[in-house]
């Protein structure tokens, strides 16, 4: 995932994965992403588990604030 810095500081976040598995909301792994002011810097976070397929993840700073969605079906 790619995570922006929009301040005026060098700046360093922790982006957390979270599985959604039906109504359990499951922190599934996490990175640190650091960026100078105004930078993009691209993220790779690997699930530690799977939920069941369809396969559901959401990404953000926090369980509270869950900002970007994806979900897929494993072919193989």
């Amino acid at each position: 995932m790619t995570v922006r810095n929009t301040g005026s500081r060098a700046g360093r976040e922790v982006v957390q994965l979270y599985a959604l598995d039906g109504g359990t909301v499951r922190l599934a792994g996490f990175a640190v992403a650091e960026a100078e002011p105004g930078a993009s810097v691209t993220v790779a976070i690997t699930p530690d588990q799977r939920p069941p397929a369809p396969r559901a993840f959401r990404a953000g700073r926090s369980a509270a604030d869950l900002q970007t969605a994806t979900t897929w079906t494993d072919l193989g």
